[in-house]
């Protein structure tokens, strides 16, 4: 065993792929555990903070395949994840290597990728995370993982360097599931919250009472749920982006088992139209 392996870790190198604002802080708390790890970015620059590191920066997927036991993927979308997976990763991984994929894509795009990691003897997990790089330096993303439960509770110490809490929710996709069906619900909540406050103006409350009003919900044991919270409205429209197209596939994930959304969709539609609008707004005042 490698004498930087995190005690209860049983593998002994972790690779990291997807530098960006999520992957970033999630790469350096598993390095920061004392968990051997080596990287690969597209750009030599996203490397930068690791440099003058015990962290190996690969030269290719297939450097970083060959050189690790389990390999957390943080890219942006399905597309990407099949590219990294099928440029070079896989085809360098040894049997009894894990891919825990940590994007959020569709859940069959986890079972394309569980289908052709079959042939070499690897295992995938899915295990999207919740809360931002600040949580994940924190120590406080929420990960849901779908997959073999073995395979997690030989991961697990892994995705708790980043990772609390870290749930196991049931087959592989089921992780994705339960992050698109969050994501919809955020877009929804968002857009319900601020109709409530444009309810407000129109009876002559006013928005600063109805704001004031929902943070004071946030101490009350009586609004203990998710739907107290939503991000401050620029930091939700700066991830427009990310949220549309996790929307998308929440929708698309319905669709395919025969499910209507209803008003759902409607109010997910409407709220990422408020995010643009809050977006262009933001870009204005540039």
């Amino acid at each position: 065993m490698n004498p930087r392996t995190a005690p209860g870790a049983t593998v002994s190198r972790a690779g990291f792929i997807g530098l960006g604002n999520q992957g970033l802080p999630m790469a350096e708390m598993i390095n920061r555990a004392g968990i051997a790890l080596s990287v690969w970015a597209r750009r030599p620059e996203s490397l930068d903070p690791f440099r003058d590191t015990p962290v190996s920066l690969e030269a290719s997927l297939a450097d970083l395949g060959a050189a690790a036991d389990v390999v957390g993927i943080c890219v942006v979308n399905d597309r990407d994840v099949l590219e990294v997976v099928r440029g070079g990763l896989l085809a360098a991984m040894r049997p009894g290597g894990v891919i825990l994929i940590h994007s959020t894509v569709l859940p069959d795009t986890c079972k394309v990728v569980a289908e052709e990691a079959e042939a070499r003897g690897v295992e995938v997990l899915d295990a999207p995370v919740m809360g931002g790089g600040g949580a994940a330096s924190r120590r406080q993303l929420a990960v849901a993982v779908g997959g073999n439960e073995a395979t997690y509770a030989r991961v697990r110490p892994i995705i708790e360097t980043y990772g609390n809490p870290v749930e196991h929710v049931g087959p592989l996709g089921t992780g994705q599931i339960l992050k698109l069906l969050y994501n919809l619900f955020f877009v929804v909540n968002f857009e319900l919250q601020r109709r409530l406050a444009d309810l407000a103006v129109e009876l002559g409350l006013g928005r600063q009472p109805m704001a004031m009003f929902l943070e004071a919900l946030k101490r009350s044991e009586f609004a203990g749920n998710m739907a107290r919270d939503v991000f401050p409205p620029a930091a939700a429209a700066h991830a427009r982006p990310i949220l549309g197209k996790d929307v998308g596939h929440a929708l698309t994930m319905l669709s395919q088992a025969g499910l209507d959304p209803g008003v759902l969709e409607s109010s997910a539609r409407d709220g990422l139209d408020r995010l643009d609008t809050i977006k262009d707004r933001q870009i204005g005042a540039q």
